[in-house]
């Protein structure tokens, strides 16, 4: 099984850019199965108030890498260029698509490639999950 996490800010779509979300929607997935995990949040949002300022911060793009190093995509909006080297530095792909997809929408996607022909490195990561305990 596959990780896989979506930025979003209502669980049910991805509509956040990587840098500013503080919510993941996390699943896993395999050819046969979809299972969600709890949602992981990163930094201390309780108010609009605890929203820290527009820009990047390397070690607010540390934590997030830090807090999803177990997922192999990472569905967002947007990504600046030099997060999304990071994320890929870690064998994490960014995937950007339209602000309101539906995370379900995606899955199903994906889980379909999976059942038919997958890209190698598609298929070589969902052996390799197979393998973990």
């Amino acid at each position: 099984m596959i990780k896989i996490a979506f930025c979003t800010s209502d669980g049910k779509s991805v509509n956040m850019h990587f840098g500013l979300t503080h919510r993941f929607a996390v699943y896993g997935l395999d050819k046969e199965q979809l299972t969600r995990f709890p949602d992981t949040i990163v930094g201390s949002v309780h108010s609009l108030e605890d929203i820290p300022p527009l820009g990047h911060d390397r070690d607010k793009i540390a934590q997030r890498i830090h807090a999803l190093s177990d997922c192999l995509l990472v569905y967002s909006t947007r990504i600046g260029s030099a997060a999304a080297a990071r994320l890929t530095a870690q064998r994490l792909m960014p995937i950007q698509v339209a602000d309101g997809t539906s995370i379900l929408a995606e899955l199903e996607k994906l889980q379909d490639v999976l059942k038919k022909t997958p890209p190698p490195w598609l298929e070589k990561a969902l052996k390799q999950s197979q393998r973990k305990p």
